[in-house]
């Protein structure tokens, strides 16, 4: 399983992509309000675009505008999976088995889970 998996139920997959990309939007909002994986699509967003200023970001992604994505705050987003991640890591999962479900890379996971085997050394 890929972790753009998600992408082939996207109902931007199934129509033209210029909607996305034009500038007015109209439609493309009312398709990504009924999307079912939205919230996926928002976390490839935010991923893609990491660090970029506005005026670097295009199109529609997950119902939000260029600007409207700019704006986001992003650190909930990594906080929450890098908890996310250091449980499975804790559970016993592997890199790769937490790297799929999490939606990242595996050198995500072993930075996250790095950064808590550091501060476990640090408390002893």
């Amino acid at each position: 399983m890929s972790r753009y998996d998600w992408m082939d139920q996207a109902l931007c997959a199934q129509t033209d992509p210029e909607i996305f990309f034009d500038g007015r939007y109209n439609f493309a909002e009312k398709l990504c309000t009924a999307c079912p994986v939205r919230q996926a699509c928002e976390a490839q967003a935010d991923l893609c675009e990491r660090g970029l200023d506005q005026k670097y970001r295009h199109g529609l992604w997950a119902g939000k505008t260029p600007r409207g994505r700019a704006g986001t705050d992003t650190a909930g987003f990594y906080d929450a999976r890098d908890d996310h991640i250091r449980q499975l890591g804790a559970a016993g999962w592997d890199a790769i088995a937490i790297a799929e479900e999490t939606n990242c890379s595996t050198r995500t996971v072993w930075r996250v889970l790095a950064d808590q085997r550091d501060s476990f050394s640090e408390a002893a």
